[in-house]
């Protein structure tokens, strides 16, 4: 499993941005959405670190700082986005694939 294939998987199916990520995976978006524009770009495992370590906004901050991550698009757009319940996040389908993808 990808990096950016266990985002989306995050997003149940409607991912609103695209992901590029440093294994070299990419999706794109799957549904019509203001934050079409915007990309994803996770440049690190260290990333994803930061992200499981604090959950939400905390672990993304953290990353975005960081320089783990960076985001191209209008960035209005990412705020009106609806954030995937915290469930997909530590469910054992998204959380397995995580942890072998960053070891």
């Amino acid at each position: 499993m990808s990096v950016a294939s266990v985002v989306a998987n995050l997003f149940d199916g409607r991912l609103p941005f695209r992901v590029e990520a440093f294994d070299g995976s990419e999706v794109g978006p799957t549904i019509v959405s203001p934050a079409n524009e915007i990309t994803l770009r996770i440049l690190r495992p260290e990333a994803l670190i930061r992200i499981l370590r604090r959950p939400a906004e905390l672990g993304l901050a953290r990353a975005f700082v960081a320089g783990d991550l960076e985001l191209d698009g209008d960035l209005d757009a990412l705020f009106s986005l609806e954030v995937p319940p915290l469930r997909y996040l530590f469910s054992p389908a998204t959380f397995l694939p995580l942890l072998r993808l960053i070891g």
